[in-house]
């Protein structure tokens, strides 16, 4: 029985995320002027929304993926057809 010896040490593990791929998303989302709310963001949407959504979406780079609600692209039209 050799009460000296040791086991050796377990190595430190450490995760390291790389967040390069979401470095642009608050520039890409700052011209919507979204505020928090309840661990999401929000924006008031007011008769010029529309406007403002459309031309914000011209502006998203073709390499960045939008999930957008379906009926999102209803609504807008309507928006745009009673304004």
């Amino acid at each position: 029985m050799n009460l000296g010896s040791s086991r050796p040490p377990l190595p430190v593990l450490s995760t390291m995320y790389d967040t390069a791929a979401i470095a642009p998303v608050p520039a890409l989302l700052e011209p919507l002027g979204l505020r928090p709310c309840n661990n999401s963001l929000t924006v008031r949407v007011t008769k010029k929304f529309p406007e403002l959504f459309t031309a914000w979406l011209k502006t998203v780079r073709p390499d960045i993926k939008l999930s957008l609600d379906a009926e999102l692209p209803r609504w807008l039209q309507r928006m745009f057809r009673d304004a």
